[in-house]
């Protein structure tokens, strides 16, 4: 499920952050030409892209081979490092 449900969200932020950081938006619109702002709709392009760079990672589907916890005697909280191997294959 929550591979689809990002889809929506991912694509807002790259039209919005692509369509209003272009050249021919901030010609017709030049209260949008504010640092501050460009570079939030800079960040909003670049987080809506990497969702759609790495869409074949979102589809993959893994299983879990070995889970491997160690106690950390350093740690004063009885804490553990978990190493957990798994195996997938990727959506084509």
């Amino acid at each position: 499920m929550l591979p689809i449900a990002i889809l929506p969200a991912a694509g807002l932020l790259l039209g919005l952050g692509r369509a209003l950081t272009n050249k021919g938006a901030l010609a017709a619109y030049p209260f949008l030409d504010q640092a501050w702002l460009q570079t939030i709709l800079k960040v909003m392009s670049f987080a809506g892209n990497a969702v759609f760079a790495n869409i074949a990672l979102i589809f993959t589907i893994i299983q879990v081979v070995e889970i491997d916890e160690v106690p950390l005697a350093y740690h004063p909280e009885n804490a553990n490092r978990v190493k957990i191997k798994v195996v997938g294959n990727l959506a084509r």
